[in-house]
């Protein structure tokens, strides 16, 4: 695989294994100091990240105003991730013909703990808007159908005509 196809299967599909050959063929590559030079907090409890809603969403808007990439290099990202291959989460709550640039995660805590995130932009002509939900509970599917129905209830807010006093 090309370094191209392994990023655009790592962000298209989530592939975790895709993810790790990147790290092996490019191994200066470090996420971690590029996160912390968008401001980015990350926690560690032994090997593993952690990131709160707030800094996942603004790598997001970091990118929609393009303050860290140049606008070609943001909006080619922001591309990559409309082109995911989930339509389930955030996607699933929104119109079809609406594009949604995300990216969700998916993992296990331990045999009774799961999670799910989903964290986007929806491009709702002349208002787009930023939305990350993350989740947890004991069943995958349940979560990930939780969080179409926030997307879906945020979408129809946003939709909604604005009051008039």
């Amino acid at each position: 695989y090309t370094t191209d196809e392994l990023m655009a299967r790592m962000i298209t599909q989530s592939d975790n294994s895709a993810t790790i050959m990147l790290g092996t063929q490019h191994p200066e590559a470090d996420v971690i100091p590029t996160l912390q030079a968008m401001g980015v907090t990350l926690s560690f409890v032994g090997d593993d990240a952690y990131i709160s809603v707030r800094d996942y969403a603004s790598i997001f808007r970091i990118l929609f105003n393009a303050t860290f990439l140049t606008r070609k290099w943001s909006n080619a990202s922001l591309h990559l991730l409309s082109q995911s291959l989930f339509k389930d989460g955030l996607a699933a709550g929104v119109p079809p013909d609406i594009k949604v640039a995300h990216k969700f995660g998916e993992r296990s805590v331990d045999t009774d703990v799961q999670q799910f995130h989903d964290c986007g932009i929806i491009y709702k002509p002349k208002q787009p808007y930023l939305l990350c939900v993350m989740s947890r509970g004991s069943n995958l599917q349940n979560l990930i159908k939780s969080v179409a129905e926030v997307s879906a209830a945020v979408y129809q807010e946003v939709s909604a005509p604005a009051e008039r006093n």
